[in-house]
């Protein structure tokens, strides 16, 4: 049942604008405002090498799923390889990370629910000067937006 915040929409992928975030390219596919919130929806190429540290979401859940690449992911205290095809499941409050293990560049599809903070999450770290990111930066900005790092390196 749509609720009145809520949007149906089917979104062409041209129509948003892909964002630079901690060296990852980030395109919104559906927002809070088509969705009221409950969800954001994003691709995320990961070039080699790059991930997300280890962190804890304290509001949302997360849905990942792998289109293409490999990665090393973290689930608690379980680590997984997860490939084209794969699904991960990061549930609110459980530390977890990933990183692009493969040599290209690699596409996942992420749905975090609720997805209200994460526009701002992503619009704040897209502003970061280039180059290597303050990691004490970072770490505000997760923290602004209910997510604590629970340890500065990747997987």
């Amino acid at each position: 049942m749509q609720n009145k915040n809520q949007t149906a929409a089917v979104v062409a992928a041209q129509q948003s604008t892909p964002m630079t975030v901690l060296n990852h390219s980030i395109t919104p596919m559906l927002t809070r405002q088509q969705t009221g919130g409950a969800y954001y929806t994003f691709t995320c190429v990961s070039p080699p090498g790059q991930g997300i540290p280890l962190h804890v979401n304290e509001q949302g859940d997360a849905i990942v799923a792998v289109v293409d690449g490999e990665y090393s992911v973290m689930i608690g205290d379980k680590r997984y390889h997860a490939l084209k095809g794969d699904v991960c499941f990061f549930p609110k409050q459980v530390p977890h990370s990933f990183q692009n293990i493969g040599t290209k560049a690699g596409t996942t599809v992420w749905t975090i629910s609720p997805g209200a903070n994460f526009e701002h999450f992503f619009d704040t770290l897209s502003n970061l000067p280039a180059g290597e990111p303050d990691p004490a930066a970072i770490a505000r900005i997760f923290a602004e937006n209910g997510m604590s790092i629970v340890m500065p390196a990747m997987v």
